[in-house]
């Protein structure tokens, strides 16, 4: 049963740089007709509207409710930053070196684990870090220019990034340690609630927190197809989706190997941007191998470890 839970868990958590990857092409297209805050504001209200009957029961009902609102409003307030820093270093930097410097997650994510939790990076761990840095080096190609306010906006979306992959790797990991007792149905219940209750109120913070941009700028109407079908798909695919699923598998994988392997974000949203006419090079093609490389080292450490051992006993 763990063995299974833990190859699913792991398709799931593949799953999401995929659809990521396809959000950076849609988003792409969208925000040259609308500000990339009101965008990122109607997204927001996409994926509440879509969360709300899932979790609306659970808010009213039994469960650590003080501690769902702190870690909801800390994670809605995350996401903004995230939004907020990618956006504003656009301003000032070519996209390829906002992208690589946001992919540094990775490693806030190794070192925030070791400040925070005492928890060291191992052999496999800082050789997948680094085949996923020069692997999106390749496939970004960033040429770095002159240091502008734009490094600080694009670090402060990294530091956002790594802290909401360790935050809902605590969040998931509490729901994993209950899942391994025997609970009675009203725990069960409860803890669903907890997680109801962390996905209502993240959902609601971020949204309050960018009501500043529809309330300043104009909001598309309704003949903008191509932007209205962004924000569906970012709202219901790319966020409600995959926080579901960070929520209920990240723990299984691990916050160090999930991080690298949602930076394969990068290699799927070039395979996606040949859809939209964009070209697709010989060096992120290498990048794209290395990427990958790094995101299954792991699962490969273990397979070979699991082969040798049958040929032991054999």
């Amino acid at each position: 049963m763990l063995k299974d839970t833990n190859k699913v868990a792991l398709v799931v958590i593949f799953c999401i740089p995929i659809l990521w990857g396809l959000g950076f092409v849609v988003t792409h297209n969208a925000v040259g007709s609308i500000h990339a805050g009101v965008y990122a504001f109607l997204r927001t209200l996409v994926t509440f509207l879509v969360l709300l009957p899932f979790t609306i029961r659970g808010i009213f009902k039994a469960g650590n409710r003080n501690r769902n609102i702190v870690t909801g409003f800390i994670f809605g307030l995350l996401i903004c930053l995230q939004i907020l820093g990618h956006s504003h270093a656009l301003v000032t930097l070519p996209s390829a070196t906002a992208a690589f410097i946001v992919s540094l997650n990775v490693v806030l994510v190794v070192g925030l684990s070791l400040l925070i939790q005492g928890k060291r990076p191992n052999t496999l761990d800082i050789t997948a870090i680094v085949l996923g840095l020069v692997g999106a080096y390749f496939i970004l190609n960033p040429s770095m220019q002159p240091l502008t306010i734009g490094y600080a906006w694009a670090g402060l979306a990294a530091l956002a990034i790594a802290l909401m992959i360790l935050l809902i790797g605590h969040i998931s990991a509490l729901g994993l340690e209950r899942d391994s007792q025997h609970l009675h149905q009203d725990q069960q219940q409860n803890r669903r609630r907890d997680q109801q209750q962390f996905i209502f109120f993240q959902s609601l913070f971020c949204m309050l927190l960018l009501s500043y941009y529809p309330l300043n700028f104009s909001i598309p109407d309704f003949t903008q197809v191509q932007v209205w079908l962004a924000i569906l798909y970012m709202g219901v695919f790319a966020t409600a989706l995959t926080t579901l699923a960070q929520v209920k598998f990240q723990s299984v994988v691990g916050n160090t190997r999930a991080a690298l392997i949602f930076n394969l974000d990068v290699v799927f949203a070039s395979l996606f941007a040949l859809l939209n006419g964009e070209h697709f090079t010989l060096y992120q093609a290498i990048g794209g191998v290395l990427i990958f490389a790094a995101s299954i080292v792991h699962s490969l450490y273990q397979f070979i470890q699991k082969t040798n051992a049958k040929r032991a006993l054999s």
